[in-house]
C-alpha cells in the first residue's frame, strides 16, 4: 500500500528543487564565478595577466564576493593599475570572517602595502556645486567631493568644468604615499558681446536732431537736380566750360609777356638746333 505521505514529500521535493533549478538563484552564479577565476588564475599563471583582467572582473560582476575582489586586485597590481588594485584588495581585506580571506590575509596585506608606496591622495575643493571634475580623463564625481580620489603617482591632471563656468585646469606631479589638496574655483564666463552691426545693415536714423531738420538722400538728389528743358546758358555745367576757357587764356597771355613773342634758337635746313646761333 501506497503511503499518501510519503507521496505527497517526494512530489514535495520535486517541486522545489525545481523551483531552484529554474531561479537561477546564487548557487547557479557562484559555480560561475568560480569557474572565471579557476580560468583568470590559470591565465595568470601562464603570464596573461591582461586576459585574466577581464576573467576576474566578470567574477566580481556576477558574485562580489571577497575572493573575486581580491584576484581581481591582485591581477590590477600586476599590470600596474595601483589605484583601482587599491580599492579591491582594501575591500577583500575588510571581510575578516571570510576563510579565503583568512588564509592569504598576509599575502593580501603585503600587496596592498606594495600598491599604496605606487599611489597619491588628491583632494580637490573649491566650486561651484554640481562642477564635475575629471582626474586623467575619468570622471571622479561633482563638487563637493566627498573623499580624497586615489591616483597612480606620476603626472595627475586634474580638470573642472561646468556649463556657464570657465574651465578650470591643473597640472601635478605626486609620488607615492603623497595627500595633495587642489584648490578650483571656477569662474562664470561673460556672455558673447552683440557682433556690431556695420552701417548698410543699420543706416544712421533720419529722425530730426538738435534742432537741425534731417534731409534723406532721395529728397536730396531732387534738389539737387536741375529742371528739364531750361535754356544752356542756365546750367552749371555752362558757366563751368566758360570760366575754365577764360581761365586759359589769361594764363597763356600772361606767359607770353603781354602779347609780344621772342624768336627761339635757329635751327638749320634739316631742322637741327643750332646752340652757337644767336637770336
Amino acid at each position: 500500500m501506497i503511503d499518501p505521505s510519503a507521496t505527497a514529500r517526494r512530489w514535495l521535493r520535486a517541486f522545489f528543487l525545481g523551483l531552484v533549478i529554474l531561479s537561477g538563484g546564487p548557487a547557479w552564479a557562484g559555480d560561475t564565478a568560480e569557474s572565471l577565476i579557476a580560468e583568470g588564475v590559470e591565465l595568470r599563471r601562464l603570464g596573461q595577466d591582461a586576459e585574466a583582467l577581464s576573467k576576474f572582473e566578470k567574477a566580481y560582476t556576477q558574485s562580489s564576493t571577497p575572493r573575486a575582489a581580491a584576484q581581481w586586485g591582485l591581477c590590477l597590481q600586476a599590470l600596474g593599475r595601483w589605484s583601482e588594485a587599491e580599492a579591491r584588495l582594501s575591500e577583500a581585506l575588510k571581510a575578516r570572517g571570510d576563510r579565503w580571506v583568512q588564509k592569504n590575509r598576509e599575502v593580501l596585506r603585503d600587496s596592498l602595502e606594495a600598491v599604496k608606496a605606487n599611489v597619491a591622495r588628491v583632494e580637490v575643493n573649491g566650486g561651484p556645486d554640481g562642477a564635475l571634475v575629471t582626474i586623467n580623463g575619468r570622471e571622479a564625481g561633482t563638487m563637493p567631493l566627498q573623499d580624497a580620489v586615489v591616483v597612480n603617482a606620476g603626472a595627475v591632471d586634474i580638470e573642472v568644468t561646468k556649463a556657464g563656468f570657465a574651465r578650470g585646469y591643473r597640472s601635478l606631479s605626486l609620488s607615492g604615499g603623497q595627500y595633495q589638496r587642489v584648490l578650483i574655483r571656477l569662474e562664470e564666463s561673460l556672455a558673447p558681446s552683440a557682433p556690431v552691426a556695420s552701417a548698410a545693415a543699420n543706416p544712421l536714423p533720419t529722425t530730426p536732431s538738435d534742432g537741425f531738420e534731417s534731409v534723406s538722400a532721395q529728397e536730396t538728389q531732387l534738389n539737387d537736380a536741375e529742371p528739364a528743358g531750361s535754356p544752356v546758358y542756365k546750367k552749371a555745367w555752362f558757366w563751368g566750360v566758360v570760366g575754365a576757357v577764360v581761365a586759359a587764356s589769361v594764363v597763356a597771355v600772361a606767359l607770353s609777356g603781354g602779347g609780344g613773342t621772342t624768336p627761339g634758337p635757329e635751327v638749320d635746313d634739316t631742322g637741327t638746333y643750332n646752340p652757337g646761333a644767336q637770336p
